[in-house]
């Protein structure tokens, strides 16, 4: 009876502790996104990490390492599809910093190490929110007075490198194709138009025709492969196709907290998923990628349900990042 009444208080209090910090993670992370609105994603969620372990009560590295995975674990859950590369690279990062470099730190150092990664933690923040204007100022110098710029989906980084050329004089143009099937490109040529940047938008159909007519491609990316590569928006890859075959360079601006250590062989190596969204969250439960769209007569149905892909690195001629200006091979090696 002793043993049964002590197995279930050690439930309990391990089920009240579990619930505690899906409490701190969900709370601090929206928190986080409110305060940090037009920061990368990274930002809000190291900042949700700190506090996981400055709360955290680990008396060994094993304790520390089994609350910081379970906060991750709800952070990837709490996140849309468009979310979860850029905040899975970010959390990996995180990752490996405590886990890898200090397994064998004894129970004494604990403390020490809790501090350590606060620290770290609050330098890789700073770096993050610093990196769009150093990635910024690195690109201008390849952005030339009378220059048509392509560019594809959406990107906060591309928006950064753009407003910065404008703001050194630089006169240049963009053609934004519409990116299908959610049209983010017309919200990014929107965007654009506002900032004075002189926009035009095209069918995602017309980029072979349209390549001749451009100086480069410039897009950004939700992740940075271990091979070099990068996973975007669907529709990047044909276009890194077109301009390596119309001699046109194709650049990558992104931050080095995307870099991410996945290895992609095919198009089906991507990771992705479909988030359902429960009845008390919409009313109604649906995935969150678009509902397939049936013709006139309803007889076929587009499929919708693949909304990135994959650019294998020899199609990459530069990765513009807070670490430098990258080959993908020297991508690779960070």
């Amino acid at each position: 009876v002793y043993r049964a009444c002590f197995c279930c208080m050690s439930s309990k209090n391990l089920l009240d502790s579990n619930q505690h910090l899906q409490n701190i993670v969900c709370q601090q992370f929206q928190a986080h996104l409110q305060e940090n609105k037009g920061l990368p994603l990274a930002v809000s969620a190291i900042q949700t990490l700190i506090t996981v372990v400055e709360q955290c009560k680990a008396k060994t590295f094993t304790e520390l390492q089994n609350e910081v995975t379970e906060a991750i674990q709800i952070l990837d859950s709490q996140t849309s599809t468009t979310m979860a590369i850029p905040l899975n690279s970010v959390c990996n990062q995180f990752k490996m910093f405590v886990f890898r470099r200090h397994q064998n730190t004894s129970h004494a150092k604990i403390k020490e190490l809790k501090k350590e990664v606060v620290e770290r933690g609050r330098f890789f923040v700073d770096r993050a929110k610093k990196a769009r204007k150093f990635i910024a100022k690195k690109a201008e110098f390849f952005i030339r007075d009378g220059s048509t710029i392509l560019s594809h989906a959406q990107s906060s980084v591309v928006f950064s490198v753009l407003a910065h050329a404008k703001e050194q004089g630089k006169r240049f143009n963009v053609i934004v194709t519409e990116t299908q099937p959610l049209q983010c490109g017309l919200a990014a040529a929107k965007r654009m138009q506002a900032m004075g940047i002189p926009v035009k938008v095209v069918l995602d159909s017309a980029m072979a025709v349209l390549m001749d007519s451009v100086d480069f491609v410039l897009v950004g990316a939700e992740g940075v492969t271990e091979s070099g590569g990068i996973i975007n928006y669907i529709g990047t890859y044909q276009m890194a196709i077109l301009a390596k075959m119309r001699s046109k360079p194709f650049y990558v601006v992104a931050e080095s907290h995307k870099f991410n250590r996945i290895y992609p062989l095919t198009q089906n190596d991507i990771p992705w998923r479909e988030k359902v969204v429960t009845d008390e969250e919409k009313g109604h439960t649906e995935t969150e990628t678009e509902k397939p769209e049936c013709d006139s007569d309803g007889s076929l149905v587009i499929e919708k349900d693949r909304i990135r892909d994959y650019t294998p690195p020899e199609y990459i001629t530069l990765l513009f990042t807070d670490l430098g200006v990258l080959t993908p091979s020297a991508a690779a090696m960070n």
